[in-house]
């Protein structure tokens, strides 16, 4: 529906789970120029926003302020990454912009400059700034004991019941992290957030597909063609390689039972394709030494589960 005030979102979950690929992407699939703000390097308001004028510096603006501006009254995103290391300064300052909407405005007076309480002002000029149409990520890892606590305990309901009922649960963990985040970061802020999306540990099905996408890069990295150049620049000995994997969704599992920790998430089923199919590949590609070419023919491997139940990589 259309608004007159920003959209503020709080990601929510375990480092790993998706809340900055998402984030990253909803620019993307909107259409949406975004921003990316890295909040364990920012302490104070005037590092993230910039000086206000006549300060020393308040020409240059910051990062933020300068994209804020430039994207005034237009739709963009801005993704705070770890906003929780942030300080309260900080969450203070941005109090206005969360807020911004289409309201009667109080003018002060402060020497030399007006300025106009409940609008956002460009740090380098003292204009107003429109971040109405502004929609602000939060990602947070603060609540990961609820959410770890709750995915134990309700994990069979989330993968069998009916929709109404995982939607039953879902509501009450929202509303259990909504009174967390009003108890961490206080009532003015959590009153703006307009939607806590909570990011769960994966499924077993989940952990499988993070596998299979991972490999699915894999593959076309080794599908690239070999490089030999004078220079180490482009350098590309392993190459021309075409991998199979026989039976995929055992093998995805394979790797997403045995490498998923829901503490590091993603991390660590890539960590587990590196260790059941890279590093096994790369080191019988290696083994006739090192006389490659540009021109060399495919080389073909084939990934499969044995009889074990040990992820084997096969030079065919």
């Amino acid at each position: 529906m259309p608004s007159s005030e920003p959209l503020v979102f709080l990601f929510a979950g375990p480092s790993g789970h998706g809340k900055t690929e998402l984030a990253r992407k909803f620019g993307d699939l909107m259409s949406l120029e975004h921003h990316f703000v890295d909040c364990t390097m920012f302490s104070r308001e005037i590092e993230l926003f910039g000086p206000k004028p006549p300060y020393t510096g308040c020409e240059l603006g910051s990062p933020l302020n300068n994209f804020l501006a430039r994207m005034s009254g237009s739709k963009s995103v801005v993704f705070m990454d770890e906003f929780e290391k942030s300080t309260k300064d900080v969450w203070d300052t941005l109090l206005i912009p969360f807020d911004q909407g289409i309201r009667p405005s109080i003018i002060r007076w402060c020497f030399p400059l007006i300025y106009i309480e409940g609008e956002y002002m460009d740090r380098r000029t003292a204009s107003k700034v429109d971040c109405s149409q502004t929609i602000w990520i939060l990602a947070t890892n603060k609540f990961d004991p609820t959410i770890h606590e709750f995915c134990s305990g309700n994990r069979r309901d989330l993968l069998e019941s009916p929709d109404r009922l995982r939607s039953t649960l879902l509501g009450k963990l929202v509303g259990s992290l909504r009174k967390e985040c009003l108890s961490h970061f206080g009532a003015p802020l959590a009153g703006r957030i307009s939607e806590i999306v909570p990011f769960l540990t994966f499924s077993p099905d989940e952990a499988a597909i993070v596998a299979d996408k991972r490999i699915m890069e894999l593959e076309a990295r080794l599908a690239r063609p070999v490089k030999i150049p004078s220079t180490k620049e482009g350098y590309n000995p392993v190459g021309n390689v075409r991998l199979d994997i026989l039976r995929d969704s055992m093998v995805c599992s394979n790797i997403a039972d045995k490498y998923y920790l829901p503490e590091l998430g993603a991390r660590s089923i890539f960590g587990g394709v590196k260790r059941a199919i890279e590093r096994k590949l790369i080191n019988q590609y290696l083994e006739d030494g090192d006389d490659f070419s540009e021109d060399q023919p495919v080389t073909h491997f084939i990934v499969d589960v044995n009889e074990r139940n040990e992820i084997e990589v096969l030079l065919n």
